[in-house]
């Protein structure tokens, strides 16, 4: 056991003073199983919503006890798997021999903590982060449930009224209720602070008789996802406003029953504070055919108005937009269930017809999501040869919409149609069609860089380009490095940008000295230059791969060769950019053969900060680097490796 304890007090206080709130159970430790593991690893967390690294008794065999770092003041206990990655992380921040902080952790990554910070042996405050989201709860009473959401994001908010629903929890709802004193903060004008403070009354006094009665969310139902268009503002000095109010105005939440998916309608969601919004109106359920009376009470648009109660009222206008609705949704379940080409045309043509007359009938701050929404219905219905006319009716739609002065939405249809068009090209023809398949993709993305300079697939359109060019001419990158400068230089703060950025530095530093850096499977910190200063005179390959790269993993046995052959003149740098960590300690759980250094940093090709840092067009990627930290060439294949590195240890002999 490699931990350091201080006394079995500390374990015992500690132990006892987590029961005070967690569900405890501890079972007898299987033979040769450290007591201290199986009993810390049965504690449990105090709330649920999130998913955590567990252990069956077999293999806490193979876990590790640690105790904190020297240097950082605090005692406690670390739990570490197999591969060297944190379970657990329980920690007495105050030296009173008692826990106050339990963290419990999903693929290395913390994702919950309770905390105890008036150091009573009970928690009263409960995080959730990492991937499990933001909301920071307080338990001021200390009786097990959350009284107030320190933070808590808006799509966190809508599964809490979904849950509070399901369980018809007046309570659990009121909690991400606008309170008064947060209504009085926002600044709203009196009209409608007035408004607001209404319809928080009506969703109070309403919400237990409209949780008995709706038949929609049962206990089997389950959350989907958070959705709405895009956030509005309220600007400071608009309507008696006195600073900017962030809303989402017509929230929903989407569940599950069974197969059918259905919606919750949460209404206006309000920003209070940076990482904080709060529900101001009563939750209504979508009914076909009927419409949503809620949402729009800062936002009051054509065909609404605001009975006596507060609550908004629909006239005609909305009556014919959920009739369209309606009529969208019958021919939604034809379409699934019809069987001739024929009758499948023409339902997918009605369809997109439909949609069009959704858009024009829509109000203007959901007509983008509208136009997505179609782009994406026929490009879909092309690509899976349902609507073979696909394409030419949304092209002779976009120039409609352009004609009219819409903007929103039009970038978006001229990206999915040029990426729907190659892809059906590339899976459909044969060498000479998809040769000139991918010519025509090329100027049709070199065109949509001139239109939607702005658009936010500018990023991807650019980089794409200079990995193009960069393939088919690597003995002359210039053009290649034209567009990705031009992609570093328009988007420097997105992932493409950034990717480009790397490519740059690998395409142009030929002869120069690269900085590279990551961190090893056991969290450790490899960087090239700090590598060359402490073992001088080496040769160095970094080969870029990830799990599902075939080719990639086909060339190990030809590094393993390289790196047994030059084991005096050569190190080999493995840089997997997979998208998720599980999946590569995986795979290195089953290859443990593979023996030399390996880095790895989540986000796939795109958003790893390994791939960041070379910008890498493709995989595998291998970049040679002389025995002076030199970079002396990129894209070499494996093949070619032994030449050039005999090359380059004649020239150091």
């Amino acid at each position: 056991m490699n931990y350091v304890l201080n006394s079995h007090r500390f374990l015992v206080l500690n132990l006892i003073g987590m029961v005070a709130f967690s569900a405890f159970v501890l079972p007898a430790p299987a033979n040769g199983q450290d007591s201290k593991l199986v009993k810390l690893l049965s504690i449990r967390p105090r709330h649920s919503g999130f998913e955590y690294d567990q252990r069956s008794q077999s293999e806490i065999e193979k876990c590790k006890l640690q105790a904190p770092a020297a240097d950082s003041g605090k005692r406690g206990y670390i739990v570490i798997d197999e591969n060297g990655r944190t379970l657990r992380q329980f920690l007495d921040n105050n030296a009173d021999d008692r826990l106050d902080q339990w963290s419990y952790y999903k693929d290395g990554i913390e994702v919950y903590r309770d905390l105890d910070t008036n150091f009573d042996s009970k928690a009263d405050q409960h995080r959730w982060m990492g991937t499990a989201g933001l909301r920071w709860g307080l338990d001021t009473n200390q009786d097990g449930t959350i009284d107030t959401w320190r933070m808590i994001s808006a799509e966190e908010v809508a599964s809490e009224v979904f849950e509070a629903i399901k369980d018809g929890d007046s309570a659990r709802f009121k909690r991400v209720l606008l309170s008064e004193r947060e209504l009085k903060d926002l600044g709203l004008g009196e009209k409608l602070n007035d408004t607001v403070s209404q319809s928080l009354k009506n969703a109070v006094g309403k919400f237990n008789d409209f949780a008995k009665k709706q038949r929609l969310i049962s206990t089997k139902s389950t959350w989907v996802h958070f959705g709405t268009s895009q956030p509005s503002l309220v600007a400071a000095g608009n309507s008696g406003s006195e600073k900017d109010v962030i809303v989402y105005d017509h929230a929903s939440a989407v569940f599950r029953n069974g197969n059918d998916y259905e919606q919750v309608a949460i209404g206006t969601v309000v920003q209070v504070a940076p990482n904080s919004w709060r529900a101001a109106e009563l939750p209504q359920m979508v009914i076909e055919g009927k419409a949503v009376a809620n949402g729009g009470i800062l936002f009051q648009i054509p065909g609404f108005s605001s009975g006596a109660s507060g609550v908004a009222q629909a006239n005609p206008a909305d009556e014919k937009f959920a009739k369209l609705f309606s009529d969208l949704d019958k021919i939604d379940k034809l379409a699934a269930k019809a069987k001739k080409q024929s009758d499948i045309e023409s339902l997918e043509a009605q369809r997109a017809k439909l949609k069009t007359l959704l858009i024009e009938n829509s109000r203007s701050e959901d007509r983008t999501n509208w136009i997505e929404s179609l782009a994406d219905t026929v490009t879909d219905a092309y690509q899976r040869d349902r609507y073979p006319g696909g394409l030419t009716f949304l092209a002779g739609y976009q120039r409609k919409l352009k004609s009219a002065g819409q903007t929103g939405g039009l970038d978006y249809i001229a990206w999915r149609m040029l990426n729907t068009k190659f892809s059906k090209a590339i899976d459909e023809g044969d060498q000479r069609k998809r040769s000139e398949a991918t010519e025509e993709f090329v100027e049709d993305m070199e065109a949509f860089a001139k239109s939607h300079p702005n658009s936010r697939f500018g990023a991807e359109c650019l980089n794409n380009l200079g990995m193009h060019y960069e393939i088919a001419d690597r003995q002359n990158p210039k053009r290649a490095v034209e567009w990705y400068r031009k992609c570093a230089s328009s988007f420097p703060s997105s992932d493409f940008g950034k990717k480009a950025a790397g490519a740059i530095i690998r395409l142009g530093s030929q002869g120069k000295k690269v900085n590279f850096e990551g961190k090893t499977i056991d969290g450790r910190t490899f960087s090239l230059q700090k590598q060359y200063a402490k073992k001088p005179g080496k040769i160095v390959v970094i080969h870029y791969w990830a799990t599902w790269c075939d080719v990639c993993i086909a060339e190990f046995e030809s590094l393993q060769r390289l790196g047994e052959k030059y084991k005096d003149d050569l190190i080999i740098i493995g840089a997997n950019i997979d998208d998720e960590t599980k999946d590569f300690t995986a795979f290195m759980k089953k290859n443990r053969s593979l023996r030399w250094t390996q880095l790895h940093e989540p986000g796939g090709v795109e958003k790893s900060s390994l791939a960041h840092q070379l910008g890498p067009s493709s995989l595998p990627l291998v970049v040679l680097f002389d025995s002076q930290g030199r970079l002396v060439e990129s894209g070499i294949p494996v093949d070619e490796l032994d030449r050039e590195i005999q090359r380059l240890t004649r020239k150091t002999k």
